[in-house]
């Protein structure tokens, strides 16, 4: 509702905005109260008259509506992609199409699954053309320095023995081939993790 230049008590409807577009026009700022019940707040259309006046009666109805809705969806789509949206990846089919890098990812991923001991293998998805350094002195330093601390703890040289066998044991980790300089080789720093 806002002010006519007249002076009347009976100040006409100007426009009805609906709950989804509300908060869109709404400005940040603090709205001035007028009294208990009715407060001015401000937008980005000007001052916006909101509350319960008592001494307003209505004596015509006039309804303009002003519809920004720019999704080809309805309602009841909308409502139903929330919904579909809370049990994300429990229903069967998603309705997402790919781009051609999610396709290309997808295709190397089926192409590289296979199953090994009851395990299921994939290979690590690769951006081609990329040469990484391959850092081999620096974690070699990281390495000498470890092990100059499990020298110095031995409770903790016991854990971390215990569970480098045990990442043997479950084919986690494997030796190396010796080769250097080749073109897919890079070294990752270790460290022992404590919790």
């Amino acid at each position: 509702m806002a002010d006519t230049p007249d002076d009347s008590e009976n100040l006409p409807i100007e426009i009805l905005i609906g709950d989804d577009q509300y908060w869109k026009i709404v400005k940040e700022t603090s709205p001035i109260r007028l009294s208990p019940s009715v407060v001015l707040l401000p937008s980005k259309l000007g001052w916006i008259l909101s509350g319960n006046r008592s001494a307003i009666t209505v004596s015509s109805i006039m309804v303009n509506n002003v519809n920004l809705d720019q999704s080809p969806f309805t309602a009841d789509d909308v409502v139903r992609c929330f919904g579909d949206l809370e049990n994300l990846g429990i229903t069967d089919k998603q309705d997402k199409s790919l781009n051609a890098r999610d396709t290309a990812l997808l295709r190397g991923f089926h192409a590289s699954y296979s199953l090994e001991d009851q395990r299921r293998l994939v290979s690590l998805p690769r951006k081609g053309n990329i040469t990484l350094p391959s850092h081999h002195h620096n974690n070699e330093r990281l390495f000498h320095r470890l092990e100059q601390r499990l020298e110095g703890n031995v409770v903790l040289r016991h854990v971390y023995h215990d569970h480098m066998l045990d990442y043997i044991k479950k084919k986690g980790v494997e030796i190396a081939p010796s080769e250097e300089g080749t073109v897919d080789e890079f070294y990752l720093p270790h460290h022992a993790v404590k919790k």
